[in-house]
């Protein structure tokens, strides 16, 4: 026997059913979405290599952000496929440090942040980077501290021409137009004023300077300037150790030029050496004793006594440093070299130094360097020799 169901029943049943199969939705699960960029920062502190910028992130999309930053080409519309910056995670405003950029340069940027769903991007912004120039000098700082082998100078940097300066300093020379190629200093880098120690500076010399600033364009060089070195006793001078400079009474002396006494930084020889060089005493007439007389005293002493290894002879044949006009001092410019010998340097012997002034036909004029004592002596005796040059 059949049941039968009224419709209305078997409408309600279909209608249960359904209803136990798919169940009931859950209003408190919210969708997830990318994230949500409030824009991209307008560009800064623009430079030919580089520029600031940055964004916000207003929403997560409903899951963490687990990258951000800005993206950025020289075409519109750059993607995380460009080249990026990396500025942390989550949400909220960040600043994206761009590099490596090149100088003149339409640049379109974008912020971008990443999620579990995608990657958005940012409203574009685009800037040029400043074209690079070489750096520009604002001067060469007139010298001061004149000695006679150093200096002080210095320049100043008002540009760095849109890319940084990666050495600044002063180089000189003995003609005019130096170059980064000739003698120079290392002042550090970037811009603003710095001060240069000139040093190596050969005593009364006429150097020619001017500042130089270096970046990946080239060198740019300040105005020149020029100036004399000083000469002080002691200075290394034309061969040798400048020992005196002429005063007023000294034949020779010219105030309006510089004129003096060089001597050699050591002895002639290691030895002790004779003023007697034909092994026999006799007069020579080498009798000046003055400032300026040595010369005249030498070359007449090995006119009389011809060849051999004796005091004047010795001197007369030096060749040293590329000068050739060496001789044996007189015995007033013998003392200027003692006086001086501490500011000359090197080691002298206590003994006796010969000088070419002749006191008698046995005798010449020597001076013993470890009390200042002058006197005569035989010139069969043994004695030390400091070769002289004038200037």
């Amino acid at each position: 026997m059949k049941i039968k169901f009224p419709l209305l029943i078997i409408t309600a049943l279909l209608i249960l059913g359904s209803c136990s199969k798919s169940g009931p939705s859950n209003p408190l699960t919210p969708a997830t979405t990318v994230p949500v960029l409030a824009g991209t920062s307008v560009a800064s502190a623009i430079t030919g290599t580089s520029a600031l910028s940055g964004g916000t992130v207003s929403s997560d999309g409903g899951t963490g952000v687990t990258a951000r930053g800005v993206c950025w080409s020289s075409t519109a519309n750059p993607t995380t496929a460009n080249t990026i910056t990396a500025d942390g995670t989550g949400s909220g405003s960040f600043t994206s440090n761009i590099t490596g950029l090149t100088a003149g340069t339409l640049y379109y940027v974008r912020s971008y942040a990443t999620n579990i769903v995608g990657t958005s991007y940012g409203a574009a912004i685009s800037f040029t980077t400043t074209a690079t120039t070489a750096p520009v000098i604002g001067g060469t700082t007139p010298v001061t501290g004149i000695s006679d082998v150093t200096a002080l100078s210095g320049g100043s940097i008002t540009s760095d021409g849109g890319t940084a300066i990666t050495a600044r300093g002063v180089c000189w020379n003995t003609s005019s137009n130096p170059t980064t190629s000739n003698s120079k200093t290392i002042d550090g880098s970037g811009t603003g004023s710095f001060i240069s120690n000139l040093t190596g500076l050969t005593a009364s010399t006429i150097y020619y300077a001017r500042t130089y600033a270096t970046n990946t364009i080239g060198t740019t060089y300040g105005p020149e300037i020029n100036f004399t070195t000083f000469l002080a006793i002691g200075s290394v001078f034309q061969g040798g150790k400048l020992t005196y400079i002429l005063a007023a009474g000294d034949a020779g002396y010219d105030p309006n030029t510089v004129h003096g006494l060089i001597t050699t930084a050591s002895d002639v020889t290691t030895g002790a050496n004779t003023w007697l060089g034909n092994g026999s005493y006799s007069v020579t007439g080498a009798i000046g004793t003055a400032i300026g007389t040595g010369n005249a005293n030498t070359n007449t002493i090995v006119t009389m006594q011809g060849p051999g290894n004796y005091a004047a002879k010795l001197c007369a044949d030096l060749v040293l440093n590329g000068y050739s006009d060496w001789y044996l001092p007189s015995k007033n410019e013998l003392n200027k070299i003692f006086l001086n010998k501490a500011l000359l340097g090197g080691v002298f012997s206590i003994f006796i130094y010969w000088s070419s002034s002749e006191y008698n036909f046995s005798d010449a004029w020597v001076q013993l360097f470890g009390s200042g004592q002058q006197t005569n002596t035989s010139k069969t005796n043994g004695g030390q020799i400091r070769a002289v040059r004038s200037f």
